[in-house]
């Protein structure tokens, strides 16, 4: 094995883990609390301002809060740059074009983490108002609508390049 395909190995090897690390304690200690049960980080086409207030709400002052922002600070911290760095090994002779994506694809997760603990911390401050309209979509929503589009971008651009290898 080729140390090219043994960092891919590795790196792949890693970021599904933390990937699947997450999805586990996502599933397991934050969906039972929210309204649905459902993640925000996994509403492919993002989500309104009353559904990420709702969401928001339910962690606030639960013991899951602090879990919350663990997976997004270090867990999902620790898959972005795992991953993107599989991105950029899997897609190494398209130097610029593997550049591009994972830098793109980290940036976007990132600013998804980054909106969520803002919008985390800001809920003491709307505590008794009611949550925005239904309708309105959130700033985090468009991000998180956008990381899914270039997660699908790569995964169609490494098929390609698997495809292009093998002459397919």
């Amino acid at each position: 094995m080729s140390r090219m395909a043994a960092l891919r190995l590795l790196l792949g090897v890693v970021s599904a883990a933390l990937f699947t690390i997450m999805i586990w304690l996502g599933e397991t200690r934050i969906a039972p609390l929210v309204p649905n049960g459902d993640l925000l980080q996994a509403q492919v086409f993002g989500y309104d301002t009353h559904r990420l207030v709702s969401f928001m709400s339910a962690l606030k002052g639960n013991p899951a809060e602090a879990t919350y922002k663990a997976i997004l600070q270090w867990l999902d911290a620790g898959f972005i740059t795992t991953y993107a760095a599989f991105v950029f090994v899997m897609l190494w002779p398209h130097r610029r074009l593997a550049l591009t994506l994972a830098l793109l694809y980290a940036g976007l997760d990132l600013a998804e983490n980054i909106s969520l603990l803002q919008a985390l911390a800001a809920i003491p401050q709307s505590t008794g108002t009611s949550p925005p309209a239904s309708g309105t979509w959130s700033l985090t929503g468009v991000i998180t609508a956008l990381k899914y589009a270039t997660l699908l971008t790569i995964a169609l651009t490494v098929i390609w390049r698997w495809t292009k290898a093998r002459h397919i």
